[in-house]
């Protein structure tokens, strides 16, 4: 036992990793609260969905068509034999690939699956490293704590039927957080040292928002071996090897990085992923840097993960003091790390940006409490930590509930432009500002306005040399021979080139949770390759699902004159 600064500090309190083994409560009540509420949104979003499985936004299955592929045509893009930096993970799009490979029937659930298990692992994380939500008695309070952490705050069964990388990043930032932990308190093997090199640049694959992570984890280690924060730990770590360790976190970030890069640039494209180049503006490789006050308002639109910053922040200014400095290291990494990704990247998108922060940060926030309250003051931490997640998590509970129904976004718009194209485009090429179930589905070329699956696209709109006028439109659907479009009806400076006309539009009659818009146009060009979509469309209303209007020309012209 320890006293330092009026605290009273056990071993439980400092090395939860390695006590309390037998307290299963709170891995046996989240894993039961994941199973649990991800089971029921999936079976309440196939009631409402006719029984198709999808996931709540477009992404997930561009990331599966890319998979699709490369499994079969070697190809990485999202059409076969052309090369297109579409995916921005490029480790998840491996990894599926090689699922897909492997399990070939199982290609549209293996995002959900392999979230599932990453879900798990966060899980297990916590229940190894932190102490104060490890329970072996049936205590609502525990439990309720636990199910509002799992279900709401760390917002896993959402983030599983979002289908994308974020969980699996979360997860391995976790890990980066617990090794530096180890690397600061007594542990010198250089094994460890080469494990969190290979954590981050496998992290980096997943999502090059890592960067900030090594940052983070250079300036704990450095921050570690001198006096301020390392009173306790900078003559086990030395200024050297913090310094040594430091610089490997940062070039483990950059390889993945410039490998890619590399890669990009010998097929004719830019260096980096295009959803990352058409974000970025101006030529500037990071995009324009926010002033304090604007990464201030980001961090603060998600309240939990200010109040988060907050706890770490107050507790490295304590620990620079004369207070604990027991988890001064993971709290630099998560606080530098929040800061630079407030700087550089955003926050929102069905809370998926910012997850990482929000489940790294509940790991510091919960070793910090361990640390610095007794044991049997413990009840009044989780009383308060029910109350902040019902107030500051009041978003996330909401989104949870209406994560059916952005299911039903995707079903009822893109997922049937797909199945509409694949039924009578299948190959020829297309338009469309929707990347992914068409691609899954349909077979042939696509100019995509976005630009993530068209370069030229993605570089105009980094340069700014280009609205997407009639002009650059009208090149590029002649180039790629496109025979129709299907884009929403409010694209963001899209102009339809003058041969072209709108033919009809599906309008989706529900609240809009995942979508830009309700409504898709399709275009075709006068003449008979009008009269041919028109003719198609009629043919698919009667497949369309229900809250789903189709409008034609005539009764748009109608509605245009009226309101004229």
């Amino acid at each position: 036992m320890a006293v330092r600064a009026g605290i009273t500090t056990t071993p439980e309190d400092v090395a939860p990793a390695v006590t309390e083994r037998s307290a299963t409560g709170f891995l046996t009540t989240a894993l039961v609260t994941l199973g649990a509420v991800t089971f029921v949104l999936v079976a309440i979003g196939l009631w409402i969905d006719d029984g198709h499985f999808v996931y709540v936004f477009d992404d997930p299955a561009i990331h599966m068509s890319m998979a699709r592929q490369l499994v079969e045509h070697g190809t990485w893009g999202v059409t076969a034999h052309h090369y297109s930096s579409a995916s921005s993970s490029p480790g998840w799009t491996l990894l599926l690939a090689g699922f897909t490979f492997v399990l070939p029937f199982a290609r549209d659930v293996l995002p959900l699956l392999l979230n599932l298990a990453a879900a798990t692992w966060i899980i297990v994380l916590f229940h190894c490293h932190q102490s104060l939500l490890r329970f072996s008695k049936r205590s609502w309070l525990p439990v309720t704590v636990t199910v509002a952490c799992v279900a709401v705050l760390w917002f896993l069964p959402s983030l599983v039927l979002v289908g994308m990388e974020h969980l699996l990043h979360a997860a391995l930032f976790l890990v980066v957080l617990v090794l530096v932990d180890r690397i600061v308190h007594a542990d010198a093997s250089t094994r460890t040292d080469r494990r969190l090199l290979l954590v981050v640049a496998v992290a980096t694959a997943f999502r090059f928002e890592t960067a900030f992570v090594a940052a983070g984890v250079a300036t704990a280690l450095v921050a570690s071996a001198r006096p301020t924060f390392g009173r306790e730990t900078r003559c086990h770590l030395g200024t050297r090897r913090a310094g040594l360790l430091g610089a490997g976190a940062v070039a483990a970030c950059v390889v993945p990085v410039g490998v890619y890069a590399l890669v990009n640039r010998a097929f004719g494209e830019g260096y980096l992923p295009n959803s990352i180049l058409a974000k970025t503006g101006s030529g500037r490789v990071l995009g324009v840097v926010r002033s304090p006050q604007a990464t201030l308002s980001l961090l603060a639109s998600d309240p939990a993960l200010l109040a988060l910053i907050l706890i770490a922040f107050g507790y490295l200014v304590w620990a620079a003091g004369d207070g604990p400095q027991r988890n001064a290291a993971m709290a630099i990494v998560f606080l530098v790390t929040a800061i630079l990704h407030g700087c550089f990247a955003d926050v929102g998108w069905f809370e998926r940006y910012q997850a990482y922060l929000v489940i790294g940060g509940s790991l510091v926030a919960f070793r910090i409490a361990a640390e610095v309250v007794a044991v049997g003051n413990r009840r009044r931490v989780l009383a308060a930590t029910l109350v902040l997640i019902s107030v500051l998590a009041i978003g996330k509970a909401v989104l949870l509930v209406e994560t059916p129904l952005g299911e039903s976004n995707t079903y009822r718009q893109r997922y049937q432009v797909a199945q509409f194209l694949h039924r009578y485009y299948d190959g020829r090429a297309f338009l469309t500002g929707e990347l992914g179930y068409t691609t899954l589905i349909h077979n042939g070329s696509v100019v995509d306005v976005l630009g993530l699956g068209t370069y030229p696209i993605a570089q105009a709109i980094h340069d700014g040399t280009t609205n997407l006028g009639a002009g650059f439109v009208e090149r590029l659907v002649a180039q790629h021979h496109v025979q129709v479009m299907a884009v929403y009806a409010a694209a963001p400076g899209f102009t339809v080139p003058k041969q072209w006309q709108v033919v009809a539009q599906w309008r989706l009659d529900e609240p809009e949770i995942t979508m830009p818009d309700n409504t898709v146009a399709f275009f075709a060009r006068k003449g008979a390759p009008t009269r041919e979509l028109e003719r198609d469309l009629h043919a698919f209303e009667p497949k369309l699902p229900s809250r789903v209007t189709a409008v034609y020309r005539e009764e748009l012209f109608r509605q245009f004159v009226t309101k004229s």
